[in-house]
């Protein structure tokens, strides 16, 4: 649920975990804070991604000539032609209706801005929050983006993962290398110091998950400590992002795939999403092997 594009370097010791469920521009950089100990769990819905479209004709593309309904691939000769944006991306605001209902369950919303909302008056290590409260987060976060749930402490890896079983599917989706310090095997311990985590992880605009069927939901980033000066890791709407494309390049992309480079998987290079039903982007730049037209 949330794109990371860490540029020439990974978070600092973090942790990822990521809930699976079967589902099919403004960017944001990492949450800044104090240099350690800040304790923060950012959790966010699959709809973000970078500036794609300018890689929207890598690869290979269908071109006319199959039957209805057939795929097929053939090398690129030109890159897509642009005209202006049907409209300015935007990401929606908070709903009021929502903020008003998790306030009377002691919980505050807080915009981030251009994206994102931070929450506060929520205990993750305590009892599972009620259904309606847990209905309406989930909403914001398909909405915005992300949340990012500050003042958490550090969480064992248990803590963590029971925190990522609120969301989407409500299990866990591993399928990530292991560090011998993760503290759970659902963890993907991330970090510029390989003593600490992995390191040189995600260096291009992605959707985490995109290489499997059955994608990942939502992913929670438990980030235990940020950097000093703000970090090199963004997020991005990927509502946003669809918006932000030509109308010519919408409807194309409504007719493209892409293909996974590590397992073949295919996915819509456009799809609505899950939770928010808004149309949104879906590619991963170092993953996508190939792109496929549907005429």
């Amino acid at each position: 649920f949330l794109s990371t594009a860490p540029q020439g370097q990974v978070l600092p010791p973090a942790e990822l975990s990521t809930p699976a469920v079967d589902v099919p521009a403004p960017a944001a950089s990492a949450p800044a804070g104090a240099n350690s100990g800040t304790g923060l769990l950012c959790i966010g819905a699959i709809a973000s991604a970078g500036a794609m479209a300018r890689r929207a004709a890598a690869g290979s593309r269908k071109k006319a000539g199959a039957s209805k309904g057939q795929l097929r691939a053939e090398p690129v000769s030109k890159a897509v032609s642009w005209d202006p944006a049907p409209q300015e991306p935007t990401v929606s605001s908070l709903d009021p209706a929502r903020v008003a209902l998790l306030k009377g369950h002691g919980v505050t919303l807080k915009a981030i801005e251009p994206m994102g909302a931070k929450v506060a008056g929520l205990d993750l290590k305590g009892p599972e929050p009620s259904a309606v409260v847990l209905e309406a987060l989930q909403a914001e976060m398909a909405a915005r983006g992300f949340l990012v749930f500050s003042g958490q402490g550090v969480l064992s890896g248990d803590e963590q993962c029971k925190a990522s079983e609120l969301w989407g599917g409500r299990q866990m989706h591993s399928t990530h290398g292991m560090h011998p310090k993760e503290p759970n095997r659902h963890i993907f311990r991330l970090s510029n110091d390989p003593e600490v985590g992995i390191n040189g992880v995600g260096p291009q605009w992605h959707n985490d998950g995109s290489f499997e069927v059955g994608v990942f939901s939502h992913v929670g980033y438990h980030i235990i400590r940020v950097p000093e000066n703000q970090g090199d890791t963004l997020f991005a709407h990927q509502g946003a992002a669809f918006d932000a494309l030509p109308r010519a390049t919408q409807e194309l992309w409504l007719r493209l795939v892409s293909v996974n480079a590590a397992s073949g998987v295919l996915h819509p290079m456009a799809h609505d999403h899950p939770i928010s039903g808004r149309r949104s982007v879906y590619l991963h730049l170092g993953m996508t092997g190939g792109v496929l037209e549907k005429i």
